[in-house]
């Protein structure tokens, strides 16, 4: 089987990748000491912590995936919609094999829309940024540790990456919510690489998690938001699959 992506991966160096894996333990010690009190200038300092890890000291192997490539923007964002597709997939089928329709143990949390306009907009967006550079710099520096561009080396990589990014989640919520956040992180990696661009994951995860914190809003509540997730996602798989295949079986007769 030949590799999904089509060039050589650039390793980070060793020093750099142990500096990279620092994040951890700095991430660990915020999320569970909480050593600054007021909330909003607390996930100001965490999310900044992981932007700058990867625009500053981490910018020569960031840059690479932030590069404009042959996609267009109205490429970029069909490809995370279908990234968030799998991803919402993926989830819903962990949490089937759970049995737990609530991992997180947040269903139950609402909030006015006003309250989502001014604590969760600007919010996402950092958010996105942030836990996508977080997971690309960590993903890279057990890659480089472990130092051998093949299938399973990658493999390994991005599963520990994707373990700690769930692991990452079970400190302030429910331990379960860990499970379908590491299945859902892995097919990041697979976009990540195949089309080398953080582009794309930062807007997948901008749509997921826009989806998740509206779907808390009164009076929309879950329901609503799920079937209009689904609709979506059956649209995507209609328009990007179905349609184009249907499209070259008739060109072919």
């Amino acid at each position: 089987m030949s590799k999904f992506y089509s060039y050589p991966i650039k390793f980070t160096p060793k020093y750099k990748a142990l500096i990279y894996l620092t994040q951890i333990p700095i991430m660990y010690i915020l999320l569970v000491y909480h050593p600054i009190k007021n909330h909003i200038l607390f996930e100001a300092v965490f999310y900044l912590i992981f932007i700058l890890f990867a625009l500053t000291f981490g910018w020569s192997d960031t840059s690479l995936y932030l590069q404009k490539n042959d996609k267009s923007l109205k490429q970029i964002l069909v490809l995370a919609l279908q990234l968030y597709c799998f991803q919402i997939i993926i989830s819903s089928a962990v949490i089937l094999l759970m049995k737990n329709s609530d991992p997180q143990g947040i269903k139950n949390m609402s909030y006015s829309f006003n309250y989502y306009l001014s604590n969760h907009v600007v919010q996402t967006i950092i958010l996105a940024f942030s836990e996508e550079f977080f997971k690309f710099t960590i993903f890279i520096a057990i890659l480089s540790l472990i130092n051998m561009d093949n299938k399973f080396n990658i493999f390994i990589s991005i599963i520990f990456t994707s373990f700690i990014f769930g692991a990452m989640h079970a400190i302030n919520y429910k331990q379960t919510a860990m499970i379908p956040i590491m299945f859902n992180t892995i097919p990041c990696f697979i976009y990540l690489l195949k089309y080398k661009s953080l582009y794309i994951l930062i807007a997948a995860h901008f749509i997921f998690d826009t989806i998740a914190f509206i779907s808390h809003v009164e009076p929309l509540g879950h329901e609503t938001i799920q079937f209009a997730a689904s609709a979506i996602l059956v649209f995507i798989i209609v328009n990007q699959v179905l349609i184009p295949k249907i499209k070259r079986v008739l060109a072919k007769s």
